[in-house]
């Protein structure tokens, strides 16, 4: 899943830098906004998601000891529920490093149309 979306954040910040350099610095400051809207948004949708996994979690681990099968399923889902988690992080980290790049972008255009 991270790989993906770290591939599609990379994109994005090609495209921000060929802009940049090949289209008016107009042009390029505009799209360097669309792109900070995209990870306003999707940074709160990260968050929310992660919690509301975490909470499904902390339900699981609150189950109580049932049959051997059971236990084995709970403790396998638990295990995916964490590295869930986890890829959720790194997902929020790759969108706050596109925002910070798109920042220094649509600056950088701003200052460039002075």
């Amino acid at each position: 899943m991270s790989s993906d979306f770290g591939s599609a954040l990379d994109a994005m910040r090609s495209i921000l830098d060929i802009q940049a350099a090949d289209i008016s610095p107009e042009i390029a400051g505009t799209e360097a906004n669309i792109v900070l809207s995209l990870t306003d948004t999707l940074e709160p949708t990260i968050e929310t998601t992660s919690n509301q996994i975490r909470e499904f979690g902390s339900t699981v681990a609150s189950l109580p000891r049932l049959t051997k099968e059971l236990n084995n399923a709970k403790r396998r889902l638990l295990k995916l529920i964490e590295e869930l988690v986890g890829e959720l992080e790194k997902l929020r980290a790759d969108n706050k490093a596109l925002h910070t790049f798109a920042t220094a972008r649509a600056t950088g255009s701003a200052e460039a149309t002075d």
